[in-house]
């Protein structure tokens, strides 16, 4: 019989190979595993994944709250043990239940939002172009533009190869999560920064291309694409911390205010729940406000007689 870290070895395999999850997702869950397993296997007769009752992992749970867990991590953690378990039912043959369907995740106060989102000035300030000539600025200027654009993730944009994007059509072909692919437009601003990108382009030596190529011939990582948007706000004046998050945020939030069409924010965000979608494109209490002026029949405002 596999050892528990084995059996955690062993599902990173599966998510990876055969439900083709990303690195970062099943990294994320062979963590959460070491780290429950390592709380666990402290309580006596506990020598194997099958042992584990829905008391241990209620305990597990509870020592995770004490250490200030917020209750959405410790809801995440739940879904990934969860998981980990359907797998285990399949698998191991001393197991005939799955425990953690047994356990309640935290109730939670709603889900949290990205924090303050730029306004539509500070974007235009943020995008401006004419901040200098050299392939790093122009670069850095065709990638915020493209989250921008089409409210990429940040881990979509690096894996972007130079033959997904048609600029000709305004399309971009991206794989998110789950390996899902999704097609989705490019704006016009952004397909000008692209351009005038790909004429200052270095060329790429490894076998496949990335449309953004670093300083290194390699493909950016999230991290280096963070610190250049943050420096880049900095710069640009901009008093709130901005993360490539926010600018997918802001894209869906303003497509949503503009559009009202929340179906259509899902396909771009690449949600596969809207509830999602109705939750991280929230419309602000201005513009709702605004529209509830305007539209309800209750609220409208009357118009004065000239």
């Amino acid at each position: 019989m596999h050892s528990p870290r084995d059996w955690i070895n062993t599902f990173h395999h599966y998510l990876y190979c055969e439900r083709q999850y990303s690195p970062v997702t099943c990294a994320n869950h062979q963590s959460v595993l070491h780290r429950a397993w390592d709380f666990l296997s402290g309580h006596p007769g506990v020598d194997n994944w099958h042992q584990v009752t829905a008391h241990h992992l209620q305990r597990y749970l509870s020592y995770c709250y004490r250490r200030s867990l917020k209750a959405a991590s410790i809801a995440t953690m739940l879904s990934s043990i969860r998981c980990f378990y359907d797998y285990l039912l399949r698998h191991c043959d001393h197991l005939d239940h799955n425990p953690a369907r047994l356990v309640s995740p935290p109730k939670q106060s709603g889900r949290p939002l990205p924090g303050p989102i730029p306004s539509i000035d500070d974007m235009n300030r943020l995008l401006k172009p004419g901040r200098g000539d050299s392939v790093e600025v122009i670069r850095n200027l065709a990638m915020f533009e493209l989250i921008y654009s089409s409210a990429l993730r940040v881990s979509e944009l690096i894996n972007i190869d130079i033959n997904d994007i048609d600029l000709k059509t305004g399309n971009v072909i991206v794989t998110g999560k789950g390996n899902k692919t999704r097609y989705l437009p490019v704006g016009r601003q952004a397909v000008r920064a692209v351009q005038r990108y790909l004429k200052v382009r270095l060329d790429s030596t490894g076998p496949s291309q990335p449309l953004f190529v670093s300083d290194k011939d390699g493909r950016f990582t999230v991290n280096m694409i963070e610190w250049r948007l943050s420096t880049h706000a900095r710069q640009c004046g901009l008093d709130i911390p901005l993360t490539p998050h926010r600018l997918r945020h802001a894209s869906a939030t303003y497509f949503l205010e503009s559009s009202g069409d929340l179906p259509a924010v899902q396909a771009l965000l690449g949600h596969s729940d809207i509830a999602t979608t109705e939750i991280y494109t929230h419309l602000n209490a201005r513009h709702l406000k605004a529209t509830h002026l305007a539209c309800h029949p209750r609220a409208k405002r009357r118009l004065k007689k000239g």
